[in-house]
């Protein structure tokens, strides 16, 4: 088995680098972020609760992604219209956090590329937006 963890490998020249994993640091434990994960995560179970998720139904032990699964399983099995397509569209949503040099939209040092080709700036078009609307990430080219 390949060791993934070794960082100095380089791409053949004119290739494209691949990612070999990506990492979701959910709770703040591996990086430094001004996000707080605390309100998110209550934003998430107040958004479910808001669709009809009964509050019986979400993880005790406050668990977001165990929560939004359980939600699925519950509009699954008990709306017929829509219910669980409606929770969908309300929690594919992409929260950016760029470095900002202004702030209010002048610099434009935070712009997006949007699926559609425009482009977005975080500060004043953001930091939410529609994952779905966002184009695709690429990788750096160095």
């Amino acid at each position: 088995m390949r060791d993934v963890t070794r960082s100095d490998e380089q791409p053949a020249a004119g290739s494209t680098p691949v990612f070999r994993a990506v990492i979701f640091d959910m709770d703040g434990t591996l990086i430094r972020t001004t996000i707080d994960f605390r309100r998110m995560n209550q934003g998430i179970a107040e958004t479910l609760l808001q669709h009809g998720l009964p509050r019986d139904i979400l993880d005790p032990s406050g668990k977001v992604n165990e929560s939004i699964v359980r939600a699925y399983s519950y509009f699954k099995m008990h709306s017929h219209d829509g219910g669980a397509e409606a929770l969908e569209r309300d929690l594919n949503r992409a929260s950016l956090e760029v470095e900002m040099a202004c702030g209010f939209g002048v610099c434009q040092g935070c712009v997006v590329r949007l699926a559609n080709g425009a482009y977005a700036k975080v500060c004043e078009d953001g930091p939410v937006f529609d994952a779905a609307a966002l184009a695709p990430l690429r990788p750096l080219t160095g």
